[in-house]
Formats: C-alpha cells, sequence, structure tokens
C-alpha cells in the first residue's frame, strides 16, 4: 500500500489501520510479572493497587508505534489486543442490550476485589452489566458448599462467568467437580490489566499477575522494570496501608491516555495523592514524573516506596540504579523505545513522512534494534542501568 486513502481489502478503512486478526495481539511481546502472596486477603489487596498502577507503567514501556508497516498515533500496545481479541456479538456490543458487554474479554481490569474499607463501593462505577443468574448461582454454590464469598469476590466471579468459553474439548466431560482446570481456561482468557490466579497445589499459593508492561530492548531494561514493580509491592506488603485506589472509570481514562504518543511526557494522568489511609480521596492530574518522584505533600510512588523497604549496601546502589532509569525517561532524557524508533524513521532518507513504511526502513530499523539488543552497538540511549 502506498497511501491512507486509498479503500482496499487490505485496508477497508481510510486513515485507520485494519487489524483484522487475532494474530495482530497475541503475536505482541511485553513484559509481565507474577507475584506470589501471603494469602487470597494479600493478594486481592496487591490486585487492587497494582491495576491503578498498570496504565501507568504500559505509558513508561510504551514502544508499540508501528503496525502492518504504517506508523500509528499510538505508542502502545494494548488497545490492539482489545481489538483482536473482542469477540462479543453484536447484541453485546449494543449499549441498548440486555447482553451488552462494556469491555472486550482483553481489557483493563473493570471492578475492585480487595477486602475492606480501602475498597468503596463507589469507586466501583462501570456498570458490568453481570446477568442475574450468574450471581444467583454463584450465591447458591457458595452456600451450598459452605463457602463464604464477600460481595465484592461475588462480582468479580460473575464478571468471569458472564464471558463464553472460547476453549471446549470433550475430554471436559469427564472431569471431577473438584477440577480446576475449567476455572483456569475461563480465568486465564479474560485477559485484563492484573490477574488474581488461584492455588495450583500447596507449593504454589495465591499469585498476582501484572500484565502491562511493553517488552523492552535490552535485558538490563526488563530486569529493571521487573525489579521496579516487585520493590513497590514489598513496599505495600509490608504494612498494607497504601491505598491508591480510586474510581475505575478514572483509572480507565489513564488507559486511554497512555497509549498517546510520548504520553510520557505530553500527558498528565488521575491519581490519588493521600495514599495513605482511608480518608476521602484526592485525586489531582500530575505528569508521570509527579506520580513518581512527587509533587507538593504528596511523596510521590518510588519514594513512598524506597522508604518502606530495607536499603542496605547491597541494595543501595540498585535503588539509586533504578532511580536515576526512572528520572531520565520522565523528564526526557531517554526516549522510549517508541519514541526511539519514531526519531529512527523520520531521520531515515527513504522515509516521505507519509505514515507508511517502505520495507528498506523497516530492515534498517529491526536490524539497528537487534544490534542494540545483542550488544553489538552502542547507543546511548539504551546505556547501561546498573552501575554497582
Amino acid at each position: 500500500m502506498t497511501d491512507l486513502t486509498t479503500v482496499s481489502a487490505d485496508e477497508p478503512f481510510p486513515g485507520h489501520i485494519y487489524l483484522d486478526a487475532m494474530a495482530f495481539g497475541l503475536g505482541m511481546s511485553c513484559l509481565q510479572v507474577t507475584f506470589s502472596t501471603k494469602n487470597l486477603s494479600h493478594a486481592r489487596y496487591l490486585h487492587d493497587q497494582l491495576h491503578v498502577m498498570s496504565p501507568i507503567f504500559l505509558a513508561l514501556t510504551a514502544g508499540t508505534p508501528f503496525h502492518k508497516g504504517k506508523v500509528a498515533d499510538w505508542d502502545a500496545r494494548w488497545k490492539v489486543l482489545e481489538g483482536s481479541l473482542d469477540d462479543r456479538k453484536d447484541e453485546e456490543r449494543d449499549p441498548k442490550n440486555s447482553k451488552y458487554l462494556h469491555t472486550p474479554r482483553y481489557s483493563a481490569m473493570q471492578c475492585y476485589v480487595s477486602e475492606g474499607e480501602f475498597n468503596k463501593e463507589k469507586f466501583n462505577d462501570q456498570d458490568l452489566n453481570l446477568p442475574t443468574e450468574i450471581v444467583e448461582e454463584i450465591k447458591r454454590a457458595s452456600s451450598e458448599m459452605n463457602i463464604p464469598i464477600d460481595d465484592a469476590l461475588k462480582r468479580h466471579l460473575a464478571n468471569l462467568f458472564k464471558r463464553d468459553m472460547i476453549i471446549v474439548h470433550d475430554k471436559f466431560l469427564d472431569m471431577e467437580e473438584d477440577d480446576n482446570v475449567l476455572f483456569e481456561l475461563l480465568n486465564g482468557t479474560n485477559w485484563n490489566s492484573v490477574r488474581l490466579k488461584i492455588p495450583i497445589n500447596d507449593d504454589i499459593g495465591w499469585r498476582v499477575e501484572f500484565r502491562t508492561m511493553e517488552i523492552m530492548l535490552t535485558a538490563d531494561e526488563n530486569a529493571a522494570f521487573s525489579l521496579i514493580i516487585h520493590l513497590i509491592t514489598r513496599a505495600m506488603t509490608y504494612f498494607q496501608d497504601l491505598n491508591f485506589l480510586m474510581p475505575i472509570s478514572l483509572v480507565n481514562e489513564n488507559f486511554e491516555r497512555a497509549h498517546a504518543n510520548d504520553a510520557l511526557r505530553t500527558k498528565k494522568f488521575y491519581w490519588r495523592t493521600n495514599v495513605i489511609g482511608n480518608e476521602e480521596a484526592v485525586i489531582d492530574q500530575l505528569s508521570i514524573h509527579e506520580i513518581l518522584f512527587g509533587k507538593g505533600s504528596y511523596k510521590g510512588l518510588f519514594n513512598l516506596m524506597e522508604e518502606r523497604i530495607e536499603v542496605n549496601e547491597q541494595t543501595v546502589g540498585l535503588i539509586k540504579s533504578l532511580k536515576t532509569l526512572l528520572e531520565k525517561l520522565t523528564t526526557g532524557k531517554k526516549l522510549t523505545l517508541a519514541q526511539y524508533m519514531r526519531k529512527f524513521i523520520m531521520g531515515h532518507p527513504e522515509y516521505k513522512r507519509d505514515s507508511i513504511l517502505p520495507k528498506k526502513v523497516m530492515d534498517d530499523l529491526m536490524l539497528h534494534l537487534h544490534e542494540i539488543s545483542s550488544g553489538k552497538v552502542s547507543d546511548e540511549n539504551f546505556g547501561k542501568v546498573f552501575d554497582f
């Protein structure tokens, strides 16, 4: 294709990039981190707190500005995944229909699940349109098996079970009643920003999966972002007094903003600034630099983490390296992978600034990125992260 205005079988919608297969989404790479937790209550707490952070880390790691040889106006992959795995029927897409589903099965998490006062009902302000028969069946089953399930967990389970099972096999007919495979298949095909994972056996208990980060170009960067979110969960675990919860609708808006071209430096995001305890939420719009390092009386997520974990001779160099990486990214001294790739093609002599990427441009970009990733070429933007 040589322009963005011609209608064709490949591009039936001028001005858009037509991604009409599941592989356009599931063919992407990402950086997911799974955390073991102490128990179900701890897992539910981390699940909710991490969800609020998920669009922020999507913007921090943005690295998907091109699709099908064309330049998109998004820097991140998440909404492409949502679209490529949207299996809703026509009636489920219609807001006026009683079977309407607000989001695809791949989407930002849609309801908080934690116990206690942090999870206020008013924060769950997205209409889930839960089928009454599913809610009643969960109540009946929990009563029959004498397993108490609170309202927040009932809502979470009903929101999973309202989806169709997309993997079906005749061997399912012979399964034991207590076999977890069917639930795992359903839970595993509801792809959300965070996932609450049930125990597999006595050795592997409740877990929480953090799912929004994009894959980075170097091993150092992948290790760094895995460590950053790990240290944040450790800081939250010690006291469980950190409370970032705010209305789900505002987190959804943050997801929209996180996709924008250079969202890391150009967008502000809704963020709770009184994050210790359970006072009425004070919500501001902050840059990601302010979210991490503070503004006014709000100390910043990274600084709060640093206060709450044990910093010793072995970890002081690690914390310093991670802080330097985040400061460089949020102040523009280091480009996200998406912005770096945009800069590369803008400087390529064969790119005509028409949003069409010639094969020569794509080949040169891929070779250049491979050489950086493999260590054959040094680039200041992807320098060594850990200096200890």
